[in-house]
């Protein structure tokens, strides 16, 4: 009796063990599953310079008035923003990260955006992908002064604002379906 015990907590430690050190699958937005937006490969595809450009105007476009733009390396961007109102202005911070649309972003980042932001005493931050962000991210960052910006939402604000490379890029890709008539 007292032999069966000791096999099965040894068992159960070893599968304890493994369980902790098998790596789960990472959790990632519905949207990173659906392909129903062919034209939206074109924001993973952009060179690292036509993303800091598309970010840079897409800042203004929403009314923030640019004070530095940073590159770290080719495809990571940080903008430091400034809203000139006398009750809700202040600063912002921008993060911009080019990346393919089958890759997914984790929390590091975006944990690092919302540090600058605490350090910086600045008003929100705000973090601009081509990509997907984890679950993970929505789950930490839940309350912080953070805005998520993940490819859909970027496309469709790059749409709504205007913002002439990006509809010209899905233009190349997609003929016919962005023309007027």
């Amino acid at each position: 009796m007292l032999f069966i015990i000791a096999v099965s907590m040894i068992l159960g430690f070893i599968l304890i063990f493994l369980l902790k050190h098998s790596s789960a699958p990472i959790a990632m937005e519905e949207a990173f599953y659906r392909q129903d937006a062919p034209g939206m490969a074109a924001l993973g595809e952009m060179l690292p310079e036509e993303f800091k450009e598309i970010c840079v105007d897409l800042v203004e476009a929403v009314g923030l008035r640019v004070q530095s733009v940073e590159s770290e390396e080719p495809g990571v961007i940080n903008i430091t923003a400034v809203y000139d109102h006398p009750v809700l202005g202040g600063t912002y911070l921008v993060s911009g990260l080019l990346s393919p649309t089958d890759q997914v972003v984790d929390s590091a980042p975006v944990l690092g955006l919302s540090s600058a932001v605490h350090q910086e005493r600045a008003m929100k931050g705000i973090f601009i992908t081509t990509g997907f962000f984890s679950q993970e991210v929505d789950k930490i960052m839940e309350g912080a002064p953070v805005e998520l910006i993940n490819r859909d939402r970027l496309a469709g604000l790059l749409e709504e604002h205007g913002i002439a490379r990006m509809e010209k890029q899905l233009t190349e890709q997609n003929p016919g379906e962005h023309r007027e008539e």
